[in-house]
């Protein structure tokens, strides 16, 4: 610390005497420009001006809609084309303006994902999704049922009215095709199922129809959202006055019957227009949905000619791999609760479990042997509720078949079933083959082991894990600082702990800028990434508060919290250097024998800088400046933060003798700066980050290496804030 503050007290020496230098020479200088020249120059930087804040606003305007909304041109919320981005995030807030905002994002962004995955994987099922339903449509809803939809489930309604879906004669609520479902679903015996999302006009008949002869009490408020389209009944309903979404169970048509698909504890605030932590069990359902297709948990999956969501997971730990001799069998299991019957104690829930088996391409070895081919005889199977063995049997084949295998094969595909009395279990065993095949064996027979399966106890623990993947972009279960932790639940709940005094979405909205520069850094300059200091704390920033008498920026304070800026050094060149001039994060340019290279301020150097410059300089108190980046190189940059209205600026040569500085940021996208409630805050500091993570992520700027050196580049490199032209092979 003290070689810091000393390397900064020299550099502010030095300023200081440009400083008073510049006052000596400033009459001097009035006296000799001509006015002719005055308005000269005055002109040029005002056309210089205007061009670049016209491109960096509409930059600006870009990176909200693609932070917000996930746009990578200008398009309305129907996907027609638009003039600028501006204009398309203006539109898009007019259209949900009676939404909380950071809910219509959330929502669009679950759209996005199954949309992304279903176009890349099952695009004839993304065609069956039909055009976001009206508000119109919505209210017609709620009057004719009676009922009041949660906010999270309208707006998903809004960006897509479920399935279209077809009469026929076999099935009336059959979706284009019965396999076409995007939630999927599974088959055993004869028992076949495949769900899709009911449009509102299908609610409505549905709802009307099968609800009455339920006899549920009006006060209960049920609508049905989705069901199988395929010959096996599974229906799922939503409350509307508590958000959470119900399936039905086998006693559904004698007693009503359903079972929660969500913990209650996560569903909150459904019908609040305030606040950022509206969600009910329908958004919930489907983000998980979303999340599971996307990490291909779940996948299509082809029989007989037909392809489906298929809902048996396909990687661990929610599917068992066991490999024996070259043979393969993996085992996954799926709750379903169309079979369930809570009043049967012993027989209470009911489980489908999947087992793939194959030989490997080397095929069966045995004691260094090798065989072509090898074939089923028997089975054995233990099933557990909980650690208890409720189940242990041997028998010859499976479904009655034996099947043969050969290397490089598909993998012989068999689903059954097994009753449990607790909702949670595994299943575990081994299936004895033969080398050759049954009616000319090649050896002994041996056993292919079946690692033990557990059931859907993890299910809560995987909505937890989607919580800290979708807020906090979270793969593995860690506190703010990177320590691991026992579960998913834990770090979410320890996360909202620590930021519990921020809004939520700022906390999340500030870490995904973050995010979004480390990654950069990591795979392009990790040498810079090194430089970032551990996040501040609490008392750190209020200890820089009390020092300079300021009230710094809710997302400035939250940038902080994540990162105390760069690591920085006092060497003989450069007594501000940050690990070398070359590696501040922000970056910056060089021409003639100017050369500038921005770094984050560390808060203890923001302090001794604030001091010393902000002082002498002759700033108002009333003002509240503070310096957050500057130059690490030997050409001096400078920038301010105004802690009051929470604009950043940026010095210009006459910053010592007339405190001239430009914002970096169009005040009008700035707002809520100091609010501790809704989702709008967002200061000058905030915006350049995440401009400057836009434009590193998309290649405008780059590393690029001089004499021998790499840092950040600022000239822009992408059009069309990069012009190229070539003439006879020169470009």
């Amino acid at each position: 610390m003290k070689r810091i503050c000393e390397g900064f007290a020299a550099w502010s020496s030095r300023l200081m005497k440009r400083i008073r230098s510049c006052h000596r020479c400033k009459r001097v200088r009035k006296s000799q420009e001509s006015p002719k020249k005055k308005r000269k120059e005055k002109a040029q930087q005002g056309i210089s001006r205007r061009l670049g804040v016209s491109a960096s606003e509409e930059s600006l305007w870009a990176q909200f809609c693609s932070q917000d909304l996930h746009l990578s041109s200008p398009q309305d919320h129907h996907g027609n084309p638009l003039p600028s981005f501006k204009v398309a995030y203006q539109l898009w807030r007019e259209a949900f303006s009676m939404y909380p905002w950071p809910l219509v994002t959330r929502v669009k962004r679950c759209w996005d994902k199954l949309k992304k995955w279903l176009s890349n994987n099952f695009p004839e099922a993304e065609a069956t999704l039909r055009r976001g339903a009206s508000e119109s449509d919505i209210e017609q809803l709620q009057t004719l049922l009676k009922v009041k939809l949660p906010l999270p489930t309208r707006l998903l309604y809004r960006f897509h009215d479920g399935q279209e879906v077809v009469d026929d004669k076999e099935n009336s609520r059959r979706a284009v095709g019965s396999s076409l479902g995007i939630i999927g679903g599974y088959s055993f015996y004869n028992h076949l199922v495949n769900v899709y999302l009911l449009p509102i006009s299908q609610v409505i008949v549905e709802t009307r129809g099968v609800i009455r002869h339920l006899g549920f009490s009006s006060r209960s408020k049920y609508v049905m959202l989705a069901a199988s389209s395929a010959y096996s009944e599974k229906l799922f309903f939503l409350n509307c006055t508590n958000g959470q979404l119900y399936v039905g169970t086998r006693n559904l048509p004698t007693d009503g019957e359903m079972i929660p698909c969500v913990p209650s504890a996560l569903i909150r605030s459904v019908h609040s227009l305030h606040g950022d932590q509206q969600q009910d069990a329908m958004l919930l359902w489907l983000e998980e949905h979303g999340r599971r297709l996307e990490n291909g948990i779940i996948k299509v999956r082809k029989e007989q000619g037909v392809r489906s969501i298929n809902l048996f997971p396909e990687v661990p730990l929610l599917c068992s791999t066991a490999v024996t001799n070259g043979v393969q069998v993996r085992a996954s299991a799926v709750f379903v609760p169309e079979f369930a019957d809570l009043q049967n104690e012993v027989e209470k829930y009911r489980f489908a479990y999947s087992i793939r088996m194959s030989l490997l391409p080397e095929g069966c070895v045995i004691n260094g042997m090798t065989f072509g081919s090898c074939q089923l005889s028997r089975r054995h199977w233990i099933i557990r509720a909980n650690e208890d063995i409720i189940s242990d049997f041997s028998g010859e084949a499976v479904i009655g078949k034996f099947p043969l295998l050969h290397p490089g094969e598909d993998e012989f595909v068999y689903e059954s079933g097994t009753p449990l009395p607790s909702s949670s279990g595994s299943i575990e065993g081994s299936f004895t083959f033969v080398p050759g095949r049954l009616a000319d064996p090649k050896g002994s027979p041996f056993e292919a082991q079946v690692a033990r399966r557990l059931g859907v106890s993890a299910s809560e623990e995987s909505l937890w894990a989607q919580f800290c993947s979708q807020d906090l972009h979270l793969s593995s279960p860690q506190d703010h600082h990177g320590n691991p932790l026992p579960s998913f639940k834990v770090a979410y709940q320890l996360w909202r702990e620590a930021f519990s005094m921020y809004p939520w979405p700022l906390v999340t909205r500030v870490k995904r800028c973050w995010d979004k520069l480390k990654k950069w850094l990591s795979n392009n300059f990790p040498e810079a990434e090194a430089t970032l200091r551990r996040g501040a704390s609490e008392s750190d920033i209020e200890r820089l508060q009390t020092l300079l008498r300021v009230k710094l920026p809710l997302p400035t304070r939250l940038l902080y919290r994540f990162h105390d800026g760069q690591e920085v050094v006092d060497d003989k060149e450069n007594s501000r250097r940050a690990v070398g001039s070359s590696l501040g994060i922000i970056g910056g340019y060089s021409f003639y024998n100017h050369l500038v290279n921005v770094c984050l301020l560390p808060i203890s150097q923001v302090i001794v800088g604030t001091r010393e410059v902000i002082r002498d300089l002759g700033f108002s108190s009333s003002s509240k400046y503070v310096i957050l980046a500057a130059s690490s190189a030997y050409g001096q940059k400078v920038f301010f933060l105004n802690c009051t209205n929470g604009q950043l600026y940026v010095g210009t040569r006459n910053l010592p003798t007339d405190e001239e500085m430009i914002p970096c940021v169009p005040s009008a996208l700035i707002r809520s700066v100091h609010n501790l409630h809704g989702d709008q805050q967002q200061d000058a500091m905030l915006l350049w980050l995440e401009e400057h993570g836009h434009r590193l992520e998309n290649g405008i700027i780059k590393i690029r290496k001089e004499q021998g050196v790499r840092s950040i580049n600022l000239f822009p490199e992408a059009p069309p804030l990069c012009s190229t032209a070539v003439t006879n092979g020169v470009q």
